[in-house]
């Protein structure tokens, strides 16, 4: 963005027409915190924060978030301080999305532009508002910031937070978020590992039972095959009596084994 354009900005925030001509009632808190940001003089602000008036608005402020809060002997904690006012009750008040919290940006500009004023030096004038110039674009470049989602609408879970806070907090989320990735991923590496393991004991036990069936087959095979010669033994050995009856047979029936008897 060019230095142009952000004076283009800073002109159409100060030109902007008031809201309202006087202070909106108490009881009309979305009027009253407009009207306190952008038509209110910033030293009357600064005595409406200091007496919390009404008390029912968010006052909350960590200053000028992650910056200096007086560079230079500049002091920007004022402005800094409505910035954190609009933020927090727009919020709280749910309107607060990308138009709104480019509005409140542009008036903190304003804001450390009218403090530049009081410089003495011409050259200091210059340092300072570069240096307010440098405020705005850093709060500015937090496009979905300040409890803003994707879609530059308002995060309710945000809501009355400042905008360090809610770094802090979208950091730790992150944290959170990672953490549970990384539990998840070793959970996957847990559950990958067991199914491994059950995968080996079942090959395991497959393969013991095909090592028991073949031991049982072999067992089976040796059995038969004793059988088988046990069975040719007794069928040899009976074959060989029956001949040896056969011969003996033959030999009482024959008629010269008288003549046996007869021999010296």
């Amino acid at each position: 963005m060019k230095l142009s354009t952000v004076f283009a900005f800073a002109a159409g925030a100060l030109a902007m027409p008031a809201s309202y001509s006087a202070e909106p009632l108490k009881n009309n808190e979305t009027a009253l915190v407009d009207y306190y940001i952008f038509n209110l003089a910033l030293p009357e602000f600064l005595a409406k924060r200091e007496a919390k008036d009404p008390p029912s608005l968010n006052w909350t402020s960590d200053g000028c978030t992650n910056a200096p809060a007086n560079p230079f002997n500049f002091d920007f904690t004022p402005g800094c301080q409505r910035h954190d006012f609009g933020y927090a009750n727009y919020r709280k008040q749910g309107r607060f999305e990308i138009h709104g919290k480019r509005r409140i940006d542009e008036q903190l500009l304003v804001d450390l532009r009218n403090q530049c004023k009081k410089a003495t030096h011409v050259w200091s004038k210059v340092g300072c508002e570069g240096l307010a110039e440098a405020y705005f674009f850093f709060y500015r470049s937090d496009a979905f910031g300040g409890g803003l989602d994707a879609t530059g609408h308002v995060n309710p879970g945000l809501n009355g937070m400042s905008l360090k806070a809610v770094r802090e907090r979208k950091g730790k989320e992150k944290e959170a978020k990672e953490e549970e990735e990384k539990e998840k991923e070793e959970e996957e590496k847990e559950k990958e590992k067991e199914e491994k393991e059950k995968e080996k004991e079942a090959k395991e036990e497959e393969e013991k039972e095909e090592e028991a069936k073949d031991k049982e087959a072999k067992e089976k095979e040796l059995k038969e095959k004793k059988a088988e010669e046990k069975e040719a033994k007794e069928k040899k050995a009976e074959e060989k009596k029956a001949k040896k009856r056969e011969r003996r047979e033959r030999f009482e029936k024959s008629w010269w084994r008288y003549f046996v008897f007869l021999l010296p």
